[in-house]
């Protein structure tokens, strides 16, 4: 089924088709890949598009002391959450040359430095799939065997 309109909003080119839909926000009809998904609605889709709902977020946690409350509680628990999931890899996997299995003692070491996207500590405040795809690029190795590896006095 296409659609046709005669007359869009300025700057807002004409869309056809049915892969479109109306921000309740803003009015303008944009393409499906502009909303978020949610499936609690029928049509699977946010009825605000991502412009539309990233300008009220931002407004709403200007506004209101709960919001950012809840998302500062939401933070904590999952920079915790990912913590004690490096401390639970560490202690699985040890350290790859002397088998030193104490989360305190191990370090996560980059075999390609060039791979490199930061340190996996950073990363714990970040999402766990980030978290996870820098973890990949590390072997662990205890403190003492961490730094014989840089000082080129032991290879992985």
């Amino acid at each position: 089924m296409d659609r046709f309109w005669d007359r869009a909003p300025e700057g807002v080119p004409i869309l056809q088709g049915i892969n479109v839909k109306t921000c309740t926000k803003c009015k303008i009809e944009k393409e499906l890949s502009e909303f978020n998904k949610c499936s609690c609605r029928t049509d699977g889709y946010q009825s605000h598009c991502r412009v539309c709902t990233k300008k009220f977020n931002a407004l709403h946690y200007k506004t209101s002391e709960k919001f950012r409350a809840a998302i500062y509680r939401t933070n904590k628990q999952n920079r915790h959450s990912n913590a004690q999931f490096v401390s639970r890899y560490k202690r699985m996997l040890g350290c790859k040359i002397c088998r030193e299995n104490d989360p305190c003692c191990l370090d996560l070491h980059h075999t390609d430095p060039s791979q490199k996207d930061g340190h996996p500590s950073a990363f714990v405040s970040q999402s766990r799939t980030k978290l996870k795809a820098e973890i990949r690029k590390c072997v662990v190795l205890c403190a003492n065997c961490h730094r014989k590896v840089h000082a080129g006095v032991l290879t992985i």
